[in-house]
């Protein structure tokens, strides 16, 4: 299923909401595939196991509702909804960007318009590309949890608020970045390498830094697929030219 949807951080609520009533844990995940034109796509998913979807529904609280109630026509993310193996519910968001400035406004935009005391995936990072396809991001992030659970009686709030609800969200939530570079990786402060995938795995609360430099890949790696059967072709011309050459008798000159 795919919908025109709003921003994604504007589920994590209602989902934390029953996360911390029925002691599940969820997976928050941002990844960023840059290509090697400089540009690429930002996916941001949730995952939300199966005993916190009862929670939810027994609280009467619907993630694709809370989405479709946020849709709006200015929105370019696109949502997919997946079920997996274990029956949780995996809602990703993705968006193409354009060149570094674009994925530096997208990942800034996850928490545009959201109030400092609710939750969010906050990703305050620079990403410049070029052209060639190098990658350089500098920044900071985190997850930020909610002051309240946005309930309250008699103007007070209920349930846990504060330091002892940022414990339990950190306990609850798993989150981390991905990145995708498509050229060699120079110098980072990830987690985890692997090849060209890089993993942070993000705090909830105080943000920590993110800092990756990617060289440019080959150059044949930069070449669209479509000059592929032509490069293909020019080889085996200029292979069968240069073995009829030398299969050509040589004339010694007369005397």
């Amino acid at each position: 299923m795919t919908v025109r949807a709003r921003r994604p951080a504007g589920l994590l609520l209602a989902v934390l909401l029953g996360v911390v009533a029925s002691g599940c844990r969820i997976g928050v995940g941002t990844d960023i595939t840059f290509d090697s034109g400089g540009g690429g796509e930002l996916a941001v998913s949730v995952r939300i196991d199966g005993a916190t979807l009862r929670e939810l529904d027994r609280a009467g609280v619907d993630p694709e509702l809370d989405v479709a109630l946020g849709l709006g026509p200015a929105s370019a993310w696109r949502s997919e909804r997946t079920i997996d193996a274990d029956g949780g519910l995996i809602l990703t968001y993705r968006q193409r960007f354009t060149d570094g400035a674009n994925a530096t406004a997208l990942l800034r935009e996850l928490s545009a318009d959201v109030a400092v005391q609710d939750p969010a995936i906050r990703l305050d990072v620079t990403v410049e590309t070029g052209t060639d396809g190098s990658v350089r991001l500098s920044g900071l992030g985190a997850i930020s949890p909610p002051a309240t659970l946005g309930v309250s009686r008699d103007d007070e709030p209920v349930g846990p608020v504060g330091a002892e609800l940022a414990a339990l969200v950190s306990e609850a939530v798993r989150a981390q970045l991905t990145i995708v570079v498509p050229g060699s990786v120079v110098s980072h402060d990830a987690d985890v390498v692997d090849g060209s995938t890089l993993r942070w795995v993000l705090p909830v609360g105080d943000p920590r830094p993110l800092n990756l430099v990617a060289d440019a890949p080959p150059l044949w790696r930069r070449l669209p697929w479509w000059s592929l059967p032509a490069l293909l072709v020019l080889a085996a011309v200029v292979t069968l030219a240069v073995r009829r050459r030398a299969q050509q008798p040589e004339i010694s000159p007369a005397e």
